[in-house]
């Protein structure tokens, strides 16, 4: 059986119902402009699915490598070998400690629902059918997920997107723990993004920690913070100028660079004040006097007066 058609004419949801209400098993391909997906299904689940070269454990391995638990390298190495040995790569996942049985099941799943789910999302592009045909489906999810059960929550969600989304305001987020006793409650799986807040993190952080969908995501945290587990808070100004500032660290080149054009400019003024030691201060009220920030005028004053020992006095009287 071979079925093909538009998706603005037959919808996703319209087209999966109808294999699966025909027990149809084959591979779903859609397109819609450059981006491309595929779903592999058999007995009215979804067995497989890729999404612009997206799958599980591409989410999965990115999440842990966000944690600084494993880089891609090495998680595409684990799950070549699991593949080799026929043994679930969550377990193996599970056998490293990189997450515990409960997390890892809800990765696996979530990660392929919301794969799924943002298909539900294309409204225009064409699909097509090929049934019995697995090529391309060689990491097959290890939880199939039922047809119908992704057809209506897919629609749930698409009905709740903006209601969810409304409360969040995309890189401007603070997110920190409002209950601390939260590991005395059976939070089920609530207690691994709230294990991951700790002491506070950015909103764009902590998505960078799980394999979910924002839709995932925000409405976790909506649910945590209506329960009293969370609060949000937009970061201020202030501390966005202080995380540019530290942001030196996070680009070595540049901090090099001024380093030495601090060390070259040190050096010119101390060679200048031992040819000519009566007028050592000179130097240094000229490019105070260019600073228009008083903070950094106050510094350069406090490096002449300590590190080459000239008497502050003689600086201000100068000065005035």
């Amino acid at each position: 059986m071979s079925l093909s058609g538009n998706l603005s004419e037959f919808s996703l949801a319209d087209t999966l119902m109808l294999l699966a209400q025909q027990k149809k098993n084959g591979k779903l391909s859609l397109q819609q402009d450059d981006k491309l997906g595929e779903l592999f299904i058999r007995a009215g689940h979804v067995v497989s699915i890729k999404v612009q070269g997206r799958t599980p454990e591409v989410l999965i391995a990115n999440a842990l490598a966000a944690r600084g638990v494993t880089t891609g390298k090495s998680f595409q190495t684990l799950a070549h070998s699991s593949r080799a040995s026929e043994l679930k790569l969550s377990s193996v996942l599970i056998s490293k400690n990189f997450l515990d049985a409960e997390e890892c099941e809800l990765w696996f799943r979530a990660a392929a629902e919301d794969l799924v789910y943002e298909l539900f999302t294309w409204k225009q592009g064409r699909y097509e059918f090929e049934a019995e045909v697995f090529k391309g489906a060689e990491n097959l999810l290890e939880y199939d997920l039922p047809i119908e059960f992704l057809a209506l929550e897919a629609l749930r969600e698409m009905d709740e997107k903006v209601k969810v989304f409304e409360p969040f305001t995309e890189h401007k987020q603070w997110i920190s723990i409002a209950n601390p006793e939260y590991e005395d409650y059976d939070m089920g799986e609530d207690l691994y993004i709230l294990r991951q807040v700790a002491s506070g993190i950015a909103l764009a952080k902590l998505k960078e920690r799980f394999p979910f969908s924002n839709f995932r995501i925000y409405s976790k945290l909506e649910h945590l913070r209506k329960e009293g587990f969370l609060q949000f808070r937009a970061l201020s100004a202030g501390a966005e100028r202080k995380k540019v500032g530290f942001s030196l660290l996070e680009h070595p080149w540049l901090f090099i660079f001024l380093s030495l054009s601090l060390l070259f400019v040190v050096v010119a003024l101390r060679l200048s004040s031992l040819k000519n030691p009566n007028q050592t201060e000179y130097p240094f009220l000229k490019l105070s006097r260019s600073l228009k920030n008083s903070r950094q005028e106050a510094l350069l004053l406090e490096y002449a007066t300590r590190k080459l020992h000239i008497p502050i006095q003689s600086l201000q009287n100068v000065r005035n």
